[in-house]
């Protein structure tokens, strides 16, 4: 037994090793970092991993990274939220669907991060990779959708629900097939999150994320058809709710 468990670790190494030059150029790539910087990030990856917490699982290496990566792809968007919560909005609705699934999502992404490392929670073993390779590529496809998703919305991007003065009716993009790409690819990457790290914590929070962002879409909806009373309907004929073709 321990020597299978031995020649686990080994590989562990082995594959962290292969996929943190790999992983990094690929995803560090997005955060316009100097060659210098990437390859000390590395390094720092690298020393953690043979450090005294033990050998960091080369799947949770690169969901740090797209993580690092993905924080920086969003600061933009995150400026532009803030600007939208003083200026240019003619409605703010009040509800509590403003707040609650975004800091639930919030509170899901923290306890990942903690989870990444190896603090004895939970032993991966080769066996886990069945489910949890596809879950990393569910959950990388979907992580960068939903960047795409943001951008696509323009000047309508706000974190809260909101209606800008000059506000439009985003028909394109993601937007042709569902009217809420945004919170559909929320709920997906979160879930292949957590399947990914086998985080049995954060999964009753995604449990329960996922149908308050069914009622804040479902909300928007209905602002929407208040706001675009012909567009929107029309709009509606054509796309899915959360799913193509459905709703």
């Amino acid at each position: 037994m321990n020597l299978r468990r031995s020649k686990i670790t080994d590989t562990h190494r082995d594959v962290s090793r292969t996929l943190l030059p790999i992983s990094c150029r690929l995803f560090l790539k997005r955060l316009k970092l100097s060659s210098v910087k990437t390859i000390l990030f590395t390094a720092a990856i690298s020393i953690f991993v043979e450090k005294d917490f033990g050998i960091m699982d080369p799947i949770n290496i690169i969901i740090g990274i797209n993580i690092i990566a993905l924080f920086g792809a969003n600061v933009g968007g995150a400026k532009k939220g803030l600007k939208s919560s003083i200026s240019q909005v003619r409605e703010r609705s009040k509800t509590y669907l403003q707040q609650a699934p975004p800091w639930l999502a919030t509170f899901v992404l923290l306890v990942s991060i903690i989870w990444l490392f190896p603090i004895g929670a939970i032993t991966y073993t080769l066996e886990y990779n069945v489910f949890r390779m596809p879950a990393l590529i569910v959950y990388l496809i979907c992580s960068w959708l939903q960047v795409l998703s943001y951008k696509q919305l323009g000047e309508n991007y706000s974190q809260e629900i909101v209606i800008f003065k000059n506000h439009k009716l985003v028909q394109s993009g993601l937007y042709r097939i569902v009217r809420h790409p945004q919170y559909a690819l929320q709920i997906i990457t979160d879930v292949a999150l957590t399947i990914a790290l086998i985080n049995y914590v954060a999964a009753p929070f995604v449990i329960a994320e996922i149908p308050l962002f069914i009622m804040r879409s479902s909300f928007e909806d209905k602002l929407m058809q208040r706001t675009f009373p012909e567009e929107f309907e029309k709009y509606k004929s054509k796309t899915g709710f959360m799913i193509p073709f459905i709703g």
